[in-house]
């Protein structure tokens, strides 16, 4: 399974748990924060690629909840060795 995820999704916590529930849930409100999707992504049993498009491109402002995010990712990542995670920049994929 691959997990996209850009810039804007990252900008708060109300356009980013409603996607990823429904991406890793399959519903739109069971992650609801950081535990919820450390637990989630700790039990995910295929290889699941998440890719984080434009972080760099994050306003001011967000950094704060996106950093956060990016944490449970690493730390789902050293648990779970089916979870990798990529970054991937703008031009990188042309």
């Amino acid at each position: 399974m691959i997990l996209m995820i850009d810039d804007v999704k990252m900008v708060n916590a109300d356009m980013f748990y409603p996607y990823v529930s429904k991406a890793l849930a399959h519903d739109m409100d069971s992650i609801a924060n950081g535990d919820k999707l450390y637990e989630k992504l700790c039990e995910v049993e295929e290889p699941l690629e998440i890719m984080i498009h434009d972080f760099d491109d994050i306003p001011k402002e967000s950094l704060e909840f996106a950093k956060s995010v990016l944490s449970v990712f690493m730390d789902a990542r050293m648990k779970n060795k089916n979870i990798t995670v990529n970054f991937i920049n703008d031009g990188s994929y042309r």
